[in-house]
């Protein structure tokens, strides 16, 4: 099986953590094992914060998912997908881009899920989700919007369908 990156997309504070505990039960940064949609087991390495919100100088772009399995001591391989936030950032250090490109840079398969309306009930800006979906399309990215505002639960089912392997 290819490894597999799941980005939970979304500005600070927006649900990202909320989402990756409904679609995983984990609570904090490990390997827990899954269910896929074809019913096999699937080793999951978690990370609830993203890796800017972990501090860019630790874990910046280029050294992104090592410096995650290391923070979680873990091997690549360790796990079959990847499950971790990521936090919209542009023009600023370690934008969302950088990390996504250097996933794929990697040869990684990237599957992304974008909180268009986050906990606060603020959606996204129409132009930068259609950025994101446009840059998703170029580079052969399955993306999946998600409402933070609804049951994590329902919002969960909706990723496991649309990006579990």
């Amino acid at each position: 099986m290819d490894q597999v990156i799941i980005f939970i997309l979304g500005y600070g504070s927006s649900g990202k953590s909320t989402l990756i505990r409904a679609l995983t039960g984990a609570r904090q940064i490990g390997i827990y094992l899954l269910r896929s949609n074809d019913d096999h087991i699937i080793r999951a390495l978690v990370n609830h914060s993203s890796p800017q919100e972990r501090g860019c100088e630790d874990h910046p772009p280029d050294d992104f998912p090592s410096s995650i399995e290391e923070l979680a001591g873990k091997e690549p391989d360790d796990w079959d997908v990847l499950i971790s936030a990521l936090q919209i950032r542009y023009n600023s250090s370690c934008p969302h881009i950088e990390y996504i490109d250097a996933s794929l840079n990697q040869d990684f398969i990237v599957k992304i899920a974008l909180i268009e309306r986050d906990q606060d009930r603020e959606s996204i800006d129409v132009a930068k989700v259609l950025d994101i979906q446009t840059y998703c399309e170029q580079k052969g990215i399955e993306l999946v919007l998600v409402d933070a505002v609804k049951d994590p639960n329902v919002e969960a089912n909706k990723i496991r369908e649309k990006l579990f392997p």
